[in-house]
């Protein structure tokens, strides 16, 4: 009987928020500890390789290579070089969770794109960014294009490469907490100033934004009431709360990023959940989300990465 390949799992965020997001699996071969390694980067640079790029991306990729060489003190640089860089689809990662290579820290959950995106003209991922503000992600910026989620463990002896599902993209998974607070402890403890300065520039952006608002409706009231108090309080790609919901109770709880303007005459908010969900929710049942959140659990959950990441 012909043994069976071994697989495993992860998820595929499409930039295109109208599609769904996808739970994947890939075979390998197990008996190469190269193809275990490489298997899902060969996949995912198939992947972008094949999607439609913007005239003149190919020219402007060459552009930020030449530029990024001669910045790291390369100054012999010849078309051949540019020319076989260029053919690369380089994937970029943005960790998640970041294990330390270490027989008890050895698990590690990544977000995987085209290296890339913003030159070949993606548009704005804002269903992988928003996961990534949650986490508290060192990214800066826009995420471009389709993104990519997998888990894997590596203890610098042994590579294995495990399932990472779709269930698991929930703000009340166990590495999402364990995530975030690391990626938090980071901030802090590698660069404080940074930390700061992430925090300053989402207080700037919301006064930004709420200003702007107040601005606009300085018109004269359209013909229906409105909730004067909600106006302003949100801001699109503020990370939010969901509380207090009598019908839909199992939204209680829950984390979700505003997605677009007050709808004035409904009182609501359009929120993204970290699954990729749409819900309007009023003013009432949303409250703003700490940008530094605490997790007393932290230190049993750490304890039980081995078992259950």
């Amino acid at each position: 009987m012909a043994s069976t390949q071994p697989s495993f799992k992860y998820v595929f965020i499409p930039c295109d928020d109208s599609l769904p997001i996808e739970e994947c699996s890939l075979s390998y071969d197990n008996t190469s500890e190269n193809e275990i390694i490489m298997c899902l980067m060969d996949e995912l640079k198939t992947h972008f390789a094949n999607l439609s790029k913007t005239p003149g991306a190919e020219a402007q990729k060459i552009e930020m290579l030449s530029a990024q060489l001669k910045k790291s003190g390369i100054n012999d640089i010849t078309p051949q070089l540019l020319a076989g860089m260029g053919n690369l689809n380089l994937v970029g990662q943005i960790p998640l969770l970041q294990g330390k290579n270490t027989k008890n820290d050895a698990v590690s959950v990544t977000m995987y794109i085209d290296d890339n995106g913003k030159g070949n003209g993606y548009a704005a991922n804002i269903r992988a960014k928003q996961l990534t503000k949650e986490l508290m992600c060192r990214h800066e910026g826009p995420v471009y294009g389709d993104a990519f989620i997998a888990r894997i463990y590596d203890n610098t002896d042994d590579f294995e490469r495990r399932d990472f599902l779709l269930s698991e993209l929930d703000s009340s998974s166990k590495w999402f907490k364990v995530g975030k607070q690391k990626n938090i402890k980071s901030l802090k403890n590698n660069n404080v100033s940074e930390f700061a300065q992430v925090l300053q520039q989402q207080k700037k952006a919301k006064q930004a934004t709420t200003k702007k608002k107040k601005t606009k409706t300085a018109a004269p009231s359209p013909p229906v009431q409105i909730n004067e108090a909600a106006i302003g309080k949100f801001t699109q790609g503020e990370n939010v709360i969901i509380d207090g919901l009598k019908n839909n109770s199992a939204f209680n709880g829950q984390t979700g990023l505003i997605h677009g303007e007050y709808i004035v005459e409904k009182d609501r908010w359009p929120v993204t959940l970290v699954n990729g969900k749409v819900i309007s929710v009023r003013t009432e049942n949303l409250l703003k989300l700490s940008a530094v959140e605490t997790a007393p659990e932290l230190e049993i959950i750490e304890q039980e990465m081995e078992t259950s990441l």
